[in-house]
């Protein structure tokens, strides 16, 4: 009987280390748009991995991490290679991901900033980038809108009721030559205010079109209408926004 089960144990063994090296052979790095991932036969890594002695970190979708990630409440760096550098880690906010922050709060005009991990932006010449991801929420946690904080040029995004910003310039992105709706461009004015440092009055309103542009009006701080001033165009299309003296 004895010998039954150290027979049995040895083939066990035996077929456990087939498998092991079969799926190890079929194991490899791939790249796609978005960047790499580990493939292991028809599935792909995600999480946490060790690979060849590093530990890698997988999105979702399998897209290896860099930079600084947060899993559950520990701050973890990953170099650009992908390995996590132990030394780095931490329990408090990193000064990088600080400064990002101070950065964003800069444009945030409601709600609370919350780190949301690395993220991509779902737009021409941008999808191809894993980028820093916040989100604005309300009192109740309701998302008010996401910024995405690029650390390869220090460009901020905003996407907020589905126009993405490029805060830095004030400039929409656009993939389609869609028009924009009256209620958001009167949200582009108002973030047009905040990026340039200026008062943005509780009441801010559509007025009217002039070609391309709709006209929107800026109230006094009493609400009342004004009309020597607080005047902008914002372009139907791409949604920049010019003063109009």
């Amino acid at each position: 009987m004895n010998k039954v089960k150290k027979l049995s144990l040895v083939i066990l063994t035996i077929l456990s280390i087939q498998i092991t090296n079969s799926t190890m052979a079929n194991a490899y790095w791939k790249q796609n748009s978005q960047g790499w991932q580990f493939t292991k036969g028809e599935a792909y890594s995600v999480g946490w991995d060790k690979i060849d002695g590093n530990w890698y970190y997988f999105d979702s979708d399998g897209i290896m991490e860099t930079g600084w990630i947060n899993d559950n409440n520990k701050w973890y760096y990953l170099n650009d290679s992908g390995a996590w550098e132990e030394s780095k880690t931490t329990t408090v906010v990193p000064n990088d991901i600080q400064v990002m922050y101070d950065i964003i709060n800069i444009y945030n005009d409601s709600g609370t900033i919350k780190y949301e991990n690395k993220g991509f932006i779902n737009q021409i010449g941008l999808s191809d980038k894993s980028l820093y991801k916040f989100s604005a929420e309300d009192q109740v946690g309701n998302n008010i809108s996401e910024y995405y904080y690029d650390s390869s040029n220090g460009n901020v995004y905003k996407i907020k009721q589905g126009i993405t910003t490029l805060l830095n310039s004030n400039i929409t992105i656009n993939n389609t030559n869609t028009q924009i709706s009256t209620i958001e461009a009167v949200e582009k004015v108002k973030d047009y205010l905040l990026a340039n440092g200026k008062y943005v009055p509780s009441k801010v309103e559509y007025d009217h079109d002039e070609s391309n542009s709709y006209v929107i009006h800026c109230y006094d701080t009493t609400g009342e209408y004004i009309t020597t001033g607080g005047w902008y165009y914002v372009d139907k299309f791409t949604g920049n926004v010019t003063s109009m003296f």
